[in-house]
């Protein structure tokens, strides 16, 4: 997991290059068919699913606390305090080193995307009352 500001700019980017009449393979091979009919190259596109999640920091609280999701989401957060926030895994006592955002101001954004599923503690580096939970599940 590492940190993702701009994980939107990448899909809407993804999904204007994979437009309908062309082949698009997540690892963009080229192939023989990738220029034929598109009746032909059915069996050539795929769909992926995108899961994303807003969540904030208000009040020095993380807005939801605890969060479920599935496996290959993107939870970004937004600081809506006047101080630097970072999101940071694991436990004051214990950090992990499984992912940190750093410190975001006030308006500013931070992303992490879950690829794992298990559940991930996580807390502000700042202010070490600041604690949540995010739990990956297997999904679609």
């Amino acid at each position: 997991m590492t940190r993702r500001i701009t994980v939107a700019a990448a899909v809407a980017a993804l999904m204007l290059a994979c437009a309908p009449s062309i082949a698009c393979e997540m690892g963009h091979e080229e192939t023989a068919q990738s220029h034929a009919d598109p009746a032909t190259m059915q069996p050539l596109l795929r769909t992926v699913a995108v899961h994303t999640m807003a969540a904030e920091i208000k009040v020095f609280q993380f807005q939801p606390k605890a969060i479920e999701v599935p496996v290959g989401t993107t939870i970004t957060w937004t600081n809506n305090d006047a101080i630097g926030h970072s999101v940071t895994s694991g436990t004051p006592e214990a950090p992990d080193g499984k992912f940190d955002t750093g410190f975001f101001k006030k308006g500013e954004s931070a992303s992490v995307t879950f690829d794992q599923p298990g559940e991930y503690t996580f807390f502000c580096a700042r202010h070490k009352n600041m604690r949540g939970t995010v739990k990956v599940v297997p999904g679609s």
